[in-house]
């Protein structure tokens, strides 16, 4: 006797009107771009300042050694060093956690979850990775029941393989993924290993159910922003030093609200959508300040605009002079001598 219960499954879906693809995709949960770009930001400030990140437990020993105490991610990319990791305590701790602080959203939680009987899934797999285990460009939150569908192989079942090939194409587009690997440094070579066959997305209508920032009163909680006193802030040492388009040097009010202005929420929200982390201060970029400052000062947004009639100029003047902070102090990388006027 040999039975299929995949088939009897995708039967069932039929029977609602749906095609199996668009069910699947229409009850499973995605996260907003600002979400997944923020993590992603948290997640490249670490690897550039080599703090030890997450990583799912492995039992192969290539993948991890240790140096002392400190675990150690033995790197499979050529321009990525072994980067030093934390074991999660039980396989989906800290992504829980990451979705929580940014979302609100509760799963895997027993019966206090928000979203109950739902899984995980890595979309890519590639948990015992540390570069895609807290990627929530890799994860979408599925129904139990097709958590097991996206964790079989393929070539199982010919629909496991187009289903898997559909969400990493819907993730990859939706998310750009392909830039992000770029950012954190693997070649085009081993970035096309990761690329999925869009064109299974050709012809297939679906919906999407968005996971959005969590926010209340203006703030967003879970995104920790590092506000610096103007006291010890080498930005605003720097300003005190700085003769202004007046011949004076600048006020500690003028300095002040320039500080405030570079850590403000909306202002971190836009480098966020540039890819930036929230942390102004750990920006060196300055082709990509000349984007933030172009918006902000052109008003091309709507959030531009609120940044420019409530702060009045000093987000705008506050970037230049930040660009001349990076200059002075040899910082600045992706320099090609813009212009902040």
């Amino acid at each position: 006797m040999k039975i299929d219960y995949l088939d009897e499954l995708l039967t069932l879906i039929k029977s609602t009107g749906a095609t199996p693809e668009q069910y699947m995709i229409e009850h499973s949960l995605f996260f907003d771009n600002a979400v997944v770009d923020f993590a992603f930001n948290e997640l490249l400030t670490k690897l550039r300042a080599a703090q030890s990140i997450h990583v799912r437990k492995t039992t192969k020993k290539t993948l991890i050694y240790k140096v002392g105490s400190q675990n150690v991610w033995k790197s499979i990319y050529k321009n990525i060093p072994d980067l030093n990791v934390i074991i999660d305590s039980d396989g989906n701790r800290k992504v829980r956690s990451l979705i929580t602080n940014l979302t609100g959203e509760t799963i895997s939680q027993g019966v206090n979850s928000s979203i109950m009987f739902g899984k995980i899934s890595h979309i890519w797999g590639e948990a015992t990775n540390p570069l895609f285990f807290t990627a929530l460009w890799n994860i979408v939150l599925v129904p139990a029941y097709f958590n097991d569908i996206l964790d079989k192989n393929n070539g199982t079942h010919p629909f496991i393989t187009r289903i898997k090939e559909i969400y990493k194409s819907i993730c990859w587009t939706k998310y750009n993924v392909d830039n992000k690997l770029k950012a954190l440094g693997l070649t085009q070579k081993e970035i096309n290993q990761y690329a999925p066959d869009v064109s299974v997305l050709t012809g297939l209508t679906y919906k999407l159910t968005v996971i959005p920032m969590k926010t209340i009163a203006g703030s967003t909680p879970g995104l920790k922003t590092r506000k610096t006193s103007c006291s010890t802030n080498p930005f605003a040492t720097y300003l005190r030093k700085v003769i202004n388009s007046r011949g004076r040097h600048y006020s500690n009010k003028t300095i002040g609200s320039y500080c405030s202005a570079l850590n403000c929420h909306d202002f971190q929200t836009v480098l966020t959508k540039h890819g930036l982390s929230v942390d102004i201060y750990q920006c060196t970029d300055i082709t990509a300040l000349k984007k933030v400052y172009d918006e902000i000062k052109k008003k091309t947004t709507s959030i531009a605009r609120k940044i420019r009639d409530e702060r009045h100029g000093s987000c705008t003047s506050a970037i230049r002079e930040y660009a001349g902070y990076l200059r002075n102090n040899t910082l600045a990388t992706n320099d090609s001598g813009q212009s902040f006027s």
